[in-house]
């Protein structure tokens, strides 16, 4: 079952207190207790929740309603009685829920020795099992069930019982008014459980190991009955063979469980292990009391040999130390007092225009548009003879245009205004080949052999 199914029917499953819990739980106790029939009615049912509000009515804010907690108990813990349908009983499943509360406070195996438990459940005496069925009807998984559920039962007691123990020790600890010898009568009190159940665990681990011994040398015997048997008579190997294999598996089972055993009382005896703490703890308790007596003890006399009786008041003749802070007036020394000296209030200065520098950004912009209309006029130029269907070389156009006086600049914005330009009309190509032309042999200018004219398509 996923675990949000459980989820879901949780309050179905395990209802709260003030949906019926309570409710299961007093008529279970009214029918054992013979104050209720096996089949109760309403009116029973709705005197119960009245008592059950009257006894604990500070863990409720109003009284239960049986109208509106009955669809909750009809799922898994109340039924009808057939043809009286004013009838209900407790099932099963209700039965079950308060024997397991009960069990878990009130175990039945709080007294039982684990050690008893294990000789009871698992020994194996001479000469008792001489076959396979013999081997299972006494250790086999079903009929082991409930020696299994005995021991787990009085492991949990264990740990309940323990747990309890570590409660008293604390609460030895925080009681401040008793003395040390209570404290120390109280302990040993506490840890002869400690010892006890230490001595139970430690027995009924020789009991076990001592049990899986024995069967594993009837295991062994099945099989050495096998090895011995002749070939020939093969029921009698084929009997042999099967109960070696019961006395395997039963082996299996039983040694898993111990292994969970063996965990569980792992555990249980590092607790135990840990209760020493506590004694240190009691050692310091101890000490801090006596330490704190004698101080006490020496402040008592030191009060009663120096104080002497007066109608008035009790006196003391010495003198007790006294604390004394030191006051001395110190004057604050003067403050200079420094006058601000007012500063002027800004002026706006205003400055003429940079003739100069007017004239010199003028030439430059005057520059820029020279240039940029020599490159237009150029490239309009060669676009045309392009149209006319010549055929231009890069080379020849830039040679051009330096012939003409510009400077490189020009040149190479033309050549690259004029490629770009090209590139977006599709009726003229450009031709490059991997081959440099030199352009201005004393500046180290080359250029990539370009070739333009009319044509389909473009090469690169």
């Amino acid at each position: 079952m996923r675990y949000n199914e459980l989820f879901d029917n949780y309050d179905l499953l395990l209802p709260r207190k003030e949906r019926g819990g309570y409710l299961i739980i007093a008529l279970y106790e009214k029918i054992e207790s013979k104050e209720l029939d096996y089949c109760f009615s309403l009116s029973d049912i709705e005197n119960v929740l009245h008592e059950i509000y009257l006894d604990r009515k500070e863990e409720f804010k109003s009284e239960p309603q049986w109208s509106k907690i009955r669809d909750v108990l009809f799922n898994y813990y109340l039924r009808n009685v057939p043809g009286e349908p004013w009838k209900y009983y407790l099932t099963d499943h209700a039965k079950s829920i308060i024997e397991l509360m009960r069990a878990k406070l009130e175990n039945p195996y709080k007294d039982h020795l684990l050690q008893k438990s294990f000789q009871e459940a698992f020994t194996i005496r001479h000469g008792e099992i001489n076959s396979g069925e013999e081997l299972e009807r006494k250790f086999g998984r079903i009929f082991i069930m409930g020696p299994k559920g005995i021991v787990l039962q009085k492991i949990e007691s264990l740990e309940d019982e323990l747990r309890d123990a570590y409660k008293d020790l604390n609460h030895i600890l925080d009681n401040d008014q008793a003395t040390a010898t209570t404290l120390v009568q109280q302990f040993a009190k506490v840890f002869k459980t400690f010892g006890e159940k230490a001595e139970d665990i430690n027995r009924a681990i020789i009991s076990k190991d001592k049990f899986l011994s024995d069967l594993k040398f009837v295991k062994d015997d099945f099989y050495s009955r096998m090895e011995t048997t002749s070939f020939q008579d093969h029921i009698l190997l084929k009997k042999h063979k099967l109960d070696w294999e019961k006395a395997e598996l039963i082996l299996t089972d039983i040694s898993d469980f111990f292994n969970e055993v063996d965990n569980k009382l792992r555990m249980i005896r590092q607790r135990i292990y840990h209760a020493n703490d506590k004694l240190n703890e009691l050692k310091e308790t101890i000490s801090a009391r006596a330490s704190y007596k004698i101080k006490l003890s020496k402040l008592q006399t030191f009060l009663l040999q120096y104080s002497r009786f007066s109608k008035d008041d009790n006196v003391f003749s010495i003198e007790l130390p006294q604390k004394h802070f030191f006051n001395q007036y110190r004057p604050l020394p003067p403050i200079k007092i420094h006058e601000l000296i007012k500063s002027p209030p800004d002026m706006i200065i205003e400055l003429g225009p940079d003739k100069i520098y007017e004239e010199e950004e003028r030439k430059k912009i005057q520059l820029e548009v020279e240039r940029q209309e020599a490159v237009n006029k150029w490239k309009h130029h060669f676009i045309e003879e392009l149209t006319l269907g010549r055929k231009l070389n890069a080379e020849n156009i830039m040679n051009k245009v330096l012939q003409e006086g510009s400077d490189l600049s020009v040149a190479y914005d033309v050549i690259s205004s004029l490629i770009g330009s090209v590139s977006e009309r599709p009726e003229l190509t450009i031709n490059v080949e991997h081959y440099l032309t030199e352009i201005k042999a004393d500046e180290n200018i080359y250029l990539w052999k370009t070739t333009i004219q009319k044509g389909n398509h473009m090469n690169s």
